[in-house]
C-alpha cells in the first residue's frame, strides 16, 4: 500500500504541473517515479524539499525560462502541498477519528486524488489561460510570474516551517493545523485571483493595442482605396485625352506622332499598374482585425520594392485559434519573410489563405539566398541567420504552435525558395 501511496504523491504532483505548464513525456515521468520513490524511501518527510528541485530542472530542460521554472516548481509544489492537507483536514472534521484511522491508506490516496480535480474546477472557474503565463512576454514576466514567485514562496516556507515544527517538537495541534490549512487555502483563492486578474488586464492591454493598429491600419487600407479611385478616374482621364489626339493622328495619317503617344501611353500605364497594390482577395476575409494585420504587413513589404502576391479565393471566417496568436503569427511570418527577400536581387513574397478538406491554410513563401537553412535549429532560441539579430521570432512562432494541439507548422526549402505553412485543423475541435 506505501507503493501505492508514493506513486499517487507522483501523479498529484504531475497533475498540478501539467495543468500548468501543458508539457509532460513519457521519460520525464518514469524518471520522476524512481526519483521520488528514492526520496521518500531514504528521506521520508524531508521528501518534500526534493520537489521544487525536480521539476525546476525539469522545466528548464523543457526550454523554459528561470522564472518561469521557478513559479512552475514552487507553485506545483505548494499547490498539491496545500490541497492535500485541505482534504485530509476535511476528512477529519467530518468523519469519526476511529473511521479515520481505519480506513487510513483510504483517505490518504483520496487526499492525494481530490486536489487534482479540484484544482482543475478553480483554475475554470477563474478561467485562467495557464498558455498565457508560459510566453516569454516582458509584461507577463514583470507583472504576473515575479510577484507571484515572491508571494508563493513564502507561503511554501511557511507552511513547511509550521509542518516540520509540530513534527520535530512534537507539538501537534489539531486546531491550529486546520487554522493554518484553510488559512493556506483562503491564500491559494487569493493567488488564483490574483492571476485571473492580472491575465485580463494583459488581454485589455493586448486588445487595445490590436484596436489602435487595427484603426491605424483601416485607415490606410481607406487611403489606398481612395488613392486607387483617383489613379482610376486619372486613367479615365488621361485615355480619353489620349484617344482623341490618336484620332486626329490617325486621320492625318502621322505615323511618327502615333508611335510616340503609343509610346507615353505604354511607359505611363506600366508604372503606374506596377506600384499599385492590389488586395482585392482581402474581402475574403471577413475578421476585420486579420484582414487589417494582412493589409498592414503585404503593404509594407510593398513599400520595400517587395513583388507580393495575395491569394484568398474563398470566404475566411470563422477563426478557432486566438485572435491574438493569430495576429503574432501572421506578423512574425511576413516579418521574417519580407526580411529575407529584401536580402535578393528580386525580392518576392507570396501570401495564401485556403481551406483544404477541415483544415485551414495559412502559406507564406519567399525567395532567398540562404541556399543551407538548418531547419533543426531555426525554432531554437537565440538562433537567427541575420547578424546583430536576437532570432527569437520563430522561437515565439514555434511556442504559439505548440500551445494547440490542432496547429500544426511545415518548414520547406528549395531552389532559393523558403515556404512556411501553418495548419489549423478544425476536425480536432
Amino acid at each position: 500500500m506505501h507503493l501505492v501511496i508514493a506513486f499517487t504523491q507522483v501523479l498529484l504532483l504531475w497533475g498540478i504541473y501539467y495543468s500548468v505548464a501543458r508539457k509532460i513525456s513519457l521519460f520525464g515521468f518514469a524518471y520522476s517515479v524512481l526519483y521520488f520513490f528514492a526520496c521518500f524511501a531514504f528521506l521520508t518527510r524531508l521528501s518534500v524539499f526534493m520537489i521544487i528541485p525536480f521539476f525546476f530542472v525539469y522545466s528548464l530542460l523543457k526550454k523554459f525560462s528561470i522564472s518561469q521554472s521557478i513559479f512552475l516548481s514552487v507553485y506545483s509544489a505548494s499547490v498539491a502541498l496545500i490541497l492535500t492537507n485541505f482534504v485530509e483536514q476535511t476528512f477529519m472534521i467530518f468523519v469519526s477519528d476511529q473511521v479515520f484511522k481505519e480506513y487510513n491508506d483510504i483517505f490518504t490516496i483520496i487526499s492525494l486524488i481530490l486536489p487534482i480535480f479540484l484544482h482543475y474546477i478553480v483554475t475554470k472557474i477563474y478561467r485562467i489561460d495557464w498558455r498565457l503565463l508560459n510566453r516569454n512576454n516582458e509584461y507577463i514576466q514583470k507583472k504576473i510570474i515575479s510577484p507571484l514567485n515572491i508571494i508563493i514562496s513564502l507561503i511554501f516556507i511557511i507552511f513547511l516551517g509550521v509542518y516540520f515544527y509540530e513534527f520535530y517538537y512534537n507539538r501537534q495541534d489539531i486546531d491550529s493545523s486546520r487554522y493554518l490549512v484553510f488559512f493556506l487555502i483562503f491564500i491559494f483563492f487569493g493567488i488564483e485571483t490574483f492571476i485571473s486578474q492580472k491575465i485580463d488586464r494583459y488581454f485589455q492591454h493586448e486588445l487595445q493595442e490590436i484596436k489602435d493598429k487595427q484603426i491605424q491600419q483601416l485607415g490606410s487600407y481607406t487611403s489606398e482605396i481612395e488613392a486607387m479611385y483617383q489613379t482610376l478616374r486619372g486613367f479615365r482621364h488621361d485615355y480619353l485625352n489620349i484617344f482623341l489626339t490618336l484620332k486626329s493622328s490617325i486621320k492625318a495619317g502621322d505615323i511618327t506622332e502615333i508611335r510616340q503617344i503609343y509610346g507615353e501611353m505604354e511607359n505611363s500605364s506600366s508604372m503606374d499598374l506596377t506600384t499599385a497594390v492590389d488586395f482585392s482577395d482581402l474581402s475574403n476575409v471577413k475578421n476585420s482585425a486579420l484582414k487589417s494585420v494582412l493589409y498592414w504587413k503585404l503593404t509594407e513589404a510593398k513599400k520595400d520594392h517587395i513583388q507580393v502576391e495575395l491569394e484568398i479565393e474563398e470566404v475566411i471566417d470563422d477563426l478557432e485559434v486566438d485572435l491574438i496568436d493569430l495576429v503574432r503569427m501572421i506578423s512574425i511570418l511576413i516579418d521574417n519573410a519580407t526580411e529575407e527577400a529584401k536580402k535578393t536581387a528580386e525580392p518576392m513574397l507570396k501570401l495564401a489563405l485556403f481551406k483544404k478538406d477541415e483544415t485551414l491554410m495559412l502559406v507564406i513563401q519567399n525567395n532567398t539566398n540562404e541556399t543551407n537553412i538548418p531547419l533543426g535549429k531555426i525554432f531554437n532560441a537565440n538562433f537567427s541567420t541575420k547578424k546583430n539579430h536576437q532570432g527569437i521570432g520563430l522561437y515565439n512562432l514555434k511556442k504559439i504552435v505548440d500551445s494547440y494541439d490542432f496547429v500544426e507548422l511545415d518548414t520547406e526549402v528549395s531552389n532559393n525558395s523558403f515556404t512556411q505553412i501553418i495548419s489549423i485543423n478544425e476536425e480536432q475541435l
